[in-house]
């Protein structure tokens, strides 16, 4: 992704179908436990606490990790978007956050 717009998501939830590899990471087996543990690695969260939180109640993990990339990343948005997320579309949410933070990095953000 060439363009990164600093302040916004580069895709949004329902996108996920632009990255077929975290696609289908994110639907298989036990892979969307080990992207949440991914996502809150690359965003500085503790790693003992996204595992625990991963597998005893995965939407918390997956909105304290979306709310860290916005924070991290300066994107624009609320608490309550990222829980919503997070509630409504949790596998969604966790794969627009791994997508939002391959995106970055691969400029170096």
């Amino acid at each position: 992704m060439a363009d990164i717009v600093q302040n916004e998501w580069q895709n949004k939830p329902w996108e996920c179908y632009k990255d077929m590899g975290i696609c289908l990471r994110g639907v298989c087996c036990c892979f969307p436990l080990i992207m949440m543990c991914d996502n809150g690695k690359a965003l500085d969260r503790p790693s003992g606490t996204t595992m625990l939180l991963a597998l005893c109640c995965p939407f918390i993990a997956v909105g304290l990790n979306r709310a860290a990339a916005r924070e991290k990343y300066g994107i624009e948005g609320s608490s309550g978007e990222d829980w919503g997320c997070a509630i409504c579309c949790g596998g969604l949410a966790n794969m627009q956050t791994a997508m939002e933070i391959k995106a970055r990095e691969e400029v170096g953000m």
